[in-house]
């Protein structure tokens, strides 16, 4: 099961509300949306891609921050950008969305840029161009315009949980159904027993009953003056009922496991 990130979720619900403005549905737009403000903590910065290496800036005096801000601020990027890329990656390869490239500059800039106010550049990734390199491929998706399909929607209206969990949990759901239904069956073939035996032993017990013998799947009572018999019929047919359902029980067992499996 594909489990989404509370930032995962933020962009996935960023992406579907650009769509419904029908506004332009890129990264820079998606990132700088109020519901991420990912540009604003925990300093404010922006990036720049040329090619396909980024560079991360700061208008922010670097005397002013110390060792452990700088450390904060840079687990922070690597983290967010690499949940990003992971996130477009799999929400493209699974069709949640579709895209197209854009007509950006290079190099171009993603979040607030201030003309004629003094930057100083905190990191830099520079790609190799190898398609296992993770920022290179953020800097293609930097460049894309995304269309959203009515697949995300769904996945959102359904609280995040994918086609393939629902159906599983659907299946669960009504196997459970099944189950119980079988047990409140076997309820009932336990009650009808147990009032069968109640009113035997009643009849019984009027005659002083002496000897109770189990053999060859018969049930031998002896009384002084008869002898009470549940017969080898009546014990197959309970014998039965109860393999019956143990061979139920036993196959929907069989198929969660399989289910677990594929998963």
């Amino acid at each position: 099961m594909r489990e989404f990130e509370s930032f995962e979720k933020e962009i996935i619900e960023v992406l579907i509300e650009l769509e419904t403005k029908n506004c332009l549905n890129c990264i820079s737009n998606i990132l700088q949306d109020k519901k991420i403000d990912f540009f604003e903590k925990p300093i404010k910065f922006y990036l720049s891609i040329q090619n396909n290496d980024i560079s991360i800036n700061t208008y922010e005096d670097l005397d002013n921050l110390t060792p452990e801000k700088l450390n904060e601020f840079t687990t922070y990027i690597n983290k967010k950008l690499l949940i990003c890329i992971e996130l477009f990656k799999y929400l493209e390869e699974n069709n949640y969305i579709v895209s197209t490239n854009g007509n950006f500059g290079n190099p171009f800039q993603l979040g607030e840029v201030i003309v004629n106010q003094t930057n100083t550049q905190l990191d830099s990734f520079v790609s190799s161009g190898d398609k296992e390199d993770n920022m290179y491929y953020f800097s293609i998706y930097a460049r894309k315009i995304f269309y959203v399909r009515d697949k995300l929607k769904e996945l959102v209206k359904n609280n995040y949980v994918i086609e393939s969990e629902r159906k599983y949990q659907e299946q669960v759901s009504l196997t459970r159904k099944q189950l119980n239904l079988t047990l409140l069956g076997l309820g009932f073939t336990f009650l009808a027993l147990l009032f069968s035996t109640y009113f035997n032993y009643k009849q019984i017990n009027k005659d002083n009953s002496q000897e109770v013998i189990i053999k060859n799947k018969e049930l031998n009572i002896r009384t002084n003056d008869n002898i009470y018999k549940l017969s080898k019929e009546q014990f197959d047919e309970l014998t039965r009922t109860i393999n019956n359902i143990k061979l139920k029980v036993n196959t929907e067992c069989y198929y969660y496991n399989e289910d677990d499996n594929l998963k």
